[in-house]
């Protein structure tokens, strides 16, 4: 349930897995999006993926 609005940072990693699973038929990886947006941690890649997924954007498999 899409219940929150998204920081700018989010909707662009948003839109990249978006486009990503568009394009490649999957989502991107951690590393991936961490090149894309020069995160130097993939734990920041985390970070925003974990809001994503409380704001109910996204899911993950565990």
């Amino acid at each position: 349930m899409k219940n929150s609005v998204l920081t700018k940072r989010q909707q662009q990693i948003f839109e990249f897995i978006i486009s990503s699973i568009d394009k490649f038929g999957y989502p991107p990886s951690i590393p991936e999006i961490q090149k894309e947006f020069s995160f130097k941690s993939p734990n920041a890649v985390q970070d925003h993926l974990g809001a994503l997924e409380r704001k109910g954007y996204i899911y993950r498999r565990p």
